[in-house]
């Protein structure tokens, strides 16, 4: 469908740890580098000490010299760039290769978006909020909006999962579209999975992040599209194999607890202050509180309709 190259080679090395969030320990040809992490998420499965991955040069003069681009997982390459995604969407729109978007004749990336409601209590003086969507297209029939978001969470049961964790930004995005959608403006999520591996659809990850799930089916009905792109990440580029199906239907969240407990030891990054693992426990969504003791309990979500409530 199409291949897009990396502008430069890439580089192997083995990933040591990832650290506070947006960097990563690397061993790079004998010696202990810092590599930039593009990817706000807990990156679930995806840390892990010793692990081949591939680094990009970065341009400019700034501090860090690396981005980390791939991983290995299970002998799948899997991107870990998260700006990834808007790329292969941007290059799949201005080549007028995604049916449906391809008969625009003016395209603008990161539109924002004023909120009409903020713009009408903004106090004076004061600049209303705004967003900014991935992308914007006039055509004949007005605007369309569309919003890319990164999948690389692939589970045993051959289906892709997105977000890996809250993710309220994505949530925003998503009822900002169902909000235009209500209005008649053409809106659509297209979901990009980094991994060639994908053997079924693609989900909103209901245990991951429930009101984003929520905010997805909410949007279908005002409107709001839903597609998936399928990516084979190899060393030398990126190529879009095909579209795939989004699945917004509930599904059984058990399987999945069972995932994220197993994957629990490669989630999240090291702070570096205190060498503690974070970003891998619990959701605070899977928490379930009783009047009795005045206490949380952290209950896996197969025991969890076994509880009683108190209240």
């Amino acid at each position: 469908m199409l291949f897009l190259p990396f502008a430069a080679p890439l580089t192997e090395a083995r990933l040591l740890r990832r650290r506070d969030r947006f960097l990563a320990d690397v061993m790079l040809d004998g010696k202990e580098e810092v590599a930039y992490c593009v990817n706000p998420g807990r990156m679930e499965a995806f840390s892990r000490p010793d692990a081949s991955i591939w680094l990009s040069p970065m341009a400019g003069k700034g501090r860090l010299r690396w981005t980390w681009e791939l991983i290995e997982v299970d002998g799948v390459l899997c991107g870990t760039n998260t700006q990834r995604p808007n790329m292969i969407v941007g290059e799949l729109l201005r080549r007028r290769m995604l049916p449906g978007l391809d008969d625009w004749v003016e395209m603008k990336s990161e539109k924002t978006l004023a909120h009409p409601k903020a713009e009408k209590e903004a106090k004076p003086g004061r600049r209303a909020p705004t967003s900014r969507l991935d992308f914007w297209l006039r055509g004949p029939e007005g605007d369309h909006y569309i919003e890319a978001k990164n999948c690389h969470m692939v589970y045993p049961d051959g289906n892709g999962y997105f977000p890996d964790s809250v993710s309220a930004r994505a949530s925003r995005h998503v009822a900002e579209l169902a909000a235009l959608a209500s209005q008649g403006t053409k809106c659509t999520v297209i979901f990009v999975v980094q991994r060639g591996d994908l053997l079924g659809k693609v989900r909103p990850s209901e245990y991951h992040d429930p009101t984003f799930a929520a905010a997805c089916r909410a949007a279908a009905l005002a409107g709001v599209r839903f597609r998936g792109l399928l990516v084979s990440c190899s060393l030398t580029g990126l190529e879009v194999l095909r579209e795939v199906e989004v699945d917004l239907e509930e599904y059984d969240l058990n399987p999945i607890a069972g995932w994220v407990a197993d994957n629990r030891e490669t989630t999240g990054w090291i702070r570096s202050a205190s060498q503690k693992r974070v970003a891998n426990g619990p959701f605070p969504h899977r928490k379930v509180k009783t009047r009795r003791s005045n206490q949380v309990f952290k209950v896996p979500l197969r025991e969890q309709v076994a509880c009683i409530d108190l209240s």
